[in-house]
């Protein structure tokens, strides 16, 4: 069995709570307490996306999709008082990610 080396890392202002994502496409989706939504490359950690949702990411991140589309939805808000974020309601942002080949 080989052993295992860090590729690399990523350095957030504030703790990564939310789930994170991988994709048979090379893209990891996650999110922190700043708020922010984050699509990673996985082979270098790169930033490829970041949208703030409006509320901390603490909850998870899902991808499927419908009709051809494909959809990321990342849950966020309603975090606890124990990681210093605002009690905001819960909600749920979604991204339709653009067909493969689209410019």
């Amino acid at each position: 069995m080989r052993a295992a080396h860090l590729c690399w890392k990523y350095a957030s202002p504030t703790p990564l709570v939310a789930g994170v994502t991988a994709t048979s496409g090379g893209v990891l989706f996650t999110g922190d307490l700043n708020k922010d939504f984050l699509a990673l490359d996985a082979k270098t950690g790169d930033v490829l996306y970041r949208f703030n949702t409006g509320a901390a990411m603490a909850g998870g991140v899902v991808t499927y999709q419908l009709a051809g589309t494909q959809y990321v939805a990342a849950a966020s808000g309603a975090t606890t008082y124990f990681w210093g974020t605002q009690l905001t309601s819960a909600r749920v942002t979604i991204f339709a990610l653009p067909s493969p080949g689209a410019d």
